[in-house]
């Protein structure tokens, strides 16, 4: 029972890393969908009421006198703790929705345009259109940009083994790596988009939402199988 006790020992301190990482990105997911709310959120609890973790949120929120503002569904829309935050996060989802029309238009002879979205009278360029008559539109929000995955991996770095050194490797190598691989998602659910594919919904629901966290799972584990052979 001893040496049985040493080797579970010896295989959780190996895997720590990858551990606080499955730990860290279900408590932050949850916490974050308590102390914030979207326009999306709004849509989802208009359509389909109220669930627990809003129950949780609006009395947490009320206890700290704070107003739950669930009016608003306008995909761009996003507050935390009742700050308003549109105006910070809707820049980077402009950036990144421009990003990927301009690179789709070095290789596309029909490539998607660029629409505006409105919020409280700000205009941001959001908005993938299909440029073919079809009105399909593909609106980028702050669930697409891998912002809230990007703060995950440096409340992961804390915990990394070494020093400052290592800590900031790990998250600035990882970050980059992660940040590349959400572009590449957002660009191949544009071309499924595009095509009118009956596929997108479920390769944007679950293939590429999973994928996610499958990739930065494997990035994970492989930067801490690494460090510990050093």
């Amino acid at each position: 029972m001893g040496r049985m006790g040493d080797e579970i020992c010896r295989m959780v301190h190996r895997f720590r890393v990858v551990m606080i990482f499955v730990l860290t990105v279900v408590c932050f997911n949850r916490l974050f969908d308590i102390i914030s709310i979207s326009g999306l959120d709004n849509r989802k609890t208009a359509e389909c009421g109220v669930g627990v973790l809003e129950n949780v949120g609006e009395s947490l929120w009320t206890s700290l006198g704070v107003e739950y503002d669930n009016s608003t569904t306008d995909l761009q829309y996003l507050s935390i703790l009742g700050k308003d935050v549109t105006h910070v996060v809707a820049p980077v989802n402009e950036f990144l929705a421009s990003a990927c029309v301009g690179f789709l238009g070095l290789f596309c002879d029909k490539a998607p345009v660029l629409e505006y979205s409105l919020h409280n009278g700000a205009k941001y360029r959001t908005v993938i259109s299909a440029d073919d008559g079809s009105g399909r539109r593909l609106e980028i929000m702050h669930e697409c940009t891998g912002l809230k995955q990007v703060v995950v991996l440096f409340i992961v770095s804390l915990f990394v083994g070494g020093g400052i050194r290592r800590k900031t490797s790990f998250f600035v190598i990882l970050s980059g790596l992660f940040l590349l691989f959400n572009f590449v998602r957002i660009v191949m659910l544009a071309v499924i988009f595009m095509t009118g594919s009956d596929w997108f919904g479920f390769m944007h629901d679950y293939v590429f939402s999973y994928g996610l966290y499958a990739f930065l799972l494997l990035c994970v584990f492989v930067w801490n199988v690494k460090m510990e052979k050093r």
